[in-house]
């Protein structure tokens, strides 16, 4: 009842999760089963510091944890700090003409 009525519509409300066709969504777009307090104190707390680029060690000490290794379990990467870090990587080591025709062929596909 009180995850029903309280922490899952607040955690849509602060963009945490996404509600479509009756169904819950984690901002990447997978599907959320269950979600409730852990979820919301621990996994969501460190992925949204770890994403917002705070000290890890910072968010160890916030979690309480005594081992950098629990923080980053509860941490997630999302799929957009994935893909941004892929491309920072990208434009280090491959020419800007090759990513531009790279592009140009994705888009013809």
């Amino acid at each position: 009842m009180l995850v029903e009525d309280y922490i899952r519509p607040g955690a849509i409300r602060a963009g945490i999760l996404i509600e479509r066709d009756g169904k819950t969504y984690s901002k990447d777009g997978d599907l959320v089963k269950r979600f409730g307090f852990h979820n919301l104190g621990c996994h969501s707390l460190a992925t949204f510091l770890m994403d917002e680029q705070e000290n890890p060690a910072v968010v160890q000490a916030i979690m309480r944890h005594a081992k950098m290794d629990m923080t980053l379990y509860y941490s997630h990467s999302s799929k957009r700090a994935k893909r941004a870090a892929v491309e920072n990587y990208a434009r280090r080591i491959v020419p800007e003409s090759v990513r531009v025709q790279m592009r140009v062929q994705e888009t013809i596909q």
